[in-house]
């Protein structure tokens, strides 16, 4: 399975579709992608998170996250993909942002923030839905998606927020991007957690307890994810066997 692909050659940066949603194997977009359930319920898995989207349930995945539908009842579900070059461009400086959201989970401890996106999402429905023929239509959309995002990237940035609901200090947030790009930046040369340490002029005992504090789980843990995550998306984007990979460095 190659990365699915969609078109915004019309100029816009966002598809909807809304209707009933059956089972869907393991796939990954260059786009974000909003999924609420309207009616009925459908079953997901997010990374390596199995999550059950019950009716008026919210959920996001990632530019370029893995995911599938595992099962589903019958539903009406909207789903809204937004492109992956218009968010970058949006947000030049957060290359590697992570987005953590799903009120199947939260939405009890932080109502008013899901409440919020679900009118900004109501709102983009509406802008997109508007008539075609109308001045000022895109422009409509763009700055719907906009306020959107814009919400969507603080209140639900994993690296400002972790699994919890107080906001990380300011001057670790900027620590945390900066692990998160020395990481991305250099994905094949397997850094350890002492490098980055001394990269950024840290002590690893310091960085060790914050990471493990603020989001309860190692470095290694993390990082060990993001290979499987990576290697994954080799195994589910090529014909070869796996013999093709025994030489390659993805851990």
């Amino acid at each position: 399975m190659r990365p699915e692909l969609f078109d915004f050659s019309e100029g816009l940066p966002v598809k909807m579709f809304s209707g009933y949603v059956g089972k869907y194997p393991y796939h990954w977009h260059d786009t974000m992608e909003i999924v609420q359930v309207r009616k009925g319920s459908v079953n997901m898995v997010i990374g390596d998170e199995k999550i059950q989207l019950k009716e008026n349930d919210i959920a996001l995945v990632n530019v370029n996250e893995l995911h599938c539908i595992s099962q589903s009842e019958n539903n009406e579900t909207l789903i809204i993909q937004i492109s992956g070059e218009f968010f970058r461009n949006l947000f030049p400086d957060n290359k590697y942002l992570y987005i953590y959201c799903c009120s199947a989970y939260f939405e009890g401890e932080l109502p008013q923030r899901y409440n919020e996106l679900k009118e900004h999402v109501a709102r983009l429905v509406l802008a997109v839905n508007g008539d075609r023929l109308q001045p000022g239509y895109s422009a409509s959309i763009k700055n719907n998606l906009t306020e959107l995002l814009v919400h969507v990237t603080y209140n639900f940035d994993f690296l400002r927020w972790g699994y919890g609901t107080e906001a990380f200090d300011e001057k670790l947030v900027q620590r945390l991007r900066k692990i998160i790009n020395c990481l991305g930046s250099k994905f094949e040369l397997n850094p350890s957690l002492k490098d980055i340490a001394e990269e950024l002029d840290i002590s690893l005992y310091h960085l060790s307890h914050d990471i493990k504090e603020k989001f309860g789980s190692t470095f290694l843990n993390m990082l060990y994810y993001s290979r499987c995550e990576h290697a994954a998306k080799l195994l589910l984007g090529t014909k070869k066997g796996d013999r093709y990979f025994v030489g390659m460095r993805v851990f």
